[in-house]
């Protein structure tokens, strides 16, 4: 008996290192528990903030679209714009380079008709003068056919006279 107490004492004090042990690993695992526990949650918690994240972005990146669009969109209309811009500069272009051609020739047209008006008004002053001249030769002529015809009724005076003193004789 005392050798099966003995045993039964080296089997009780065999079971309470056991028990020990598994008490020491009972613990150790709850501890690991309670450590899984907490990055359990900490994990949830950093999956909804992910989630949270990843619908505010997913709602910036929808903003982003529409605004990229949006810019799209008004960017087309600008070119548009600028476009349309161009045409009316161009075409504006070829109307100034038209009106001035076309000022060009009314100007070298000008000229030459007040080139002309010159030329005619030269031309009147020069018949003016011959006119003067010829009204100057016109004038001294009468005078000379005047003294002429005076001279002429003289001398046919005087001839008379004489054939007259000659028929007398």
């Amino acid at each position: 008996m005392f050798s099966e107490n003995k045993q039964a004492e080296v089997d009780i004090g065999e079971m309470r290192a056991q028990l020990r042990s598994i008490e020491k690993d009972n613990k150790y695992t709850k501890r690991m528990n309670a450590e899984l526990t907490q990055k359990k949650e900490m994990v949830t918690r950093q999956k909804l903030e992910a989630e949270h994240e990843k619908l505010i972005t997913k709602s910036g990146v929808s903003a982003l679209t529409r605004e990229i669009e949006y810019l799209r969109k008004q960017t087309d209309a600008e070119k548009t714009n600028i476009l349309n811009l161009i045409r009316d500069r161009d075409m504006m272009s070829k109307y100034i380079k038209k009106a001035e051609e076309e000022n060009f020739k009314n100007k070298d047209e000008l000229t030459k008709k007040q080139n002309e008006i010159a030329q005619w008004k030269e031309s009147g002053s020069r018949k003016d003068e011959n006119i003067a001249n010829l009204l100057k030769q016109i004038y001294k002529l009468e005078k000379e056919r005047d003294r002429f015809s005076h001279e002429a009724s003289k001398a046919n005076a005087n001839l008379m006279q004489m054939v007259e003193e000659v028929k007398l004789k």
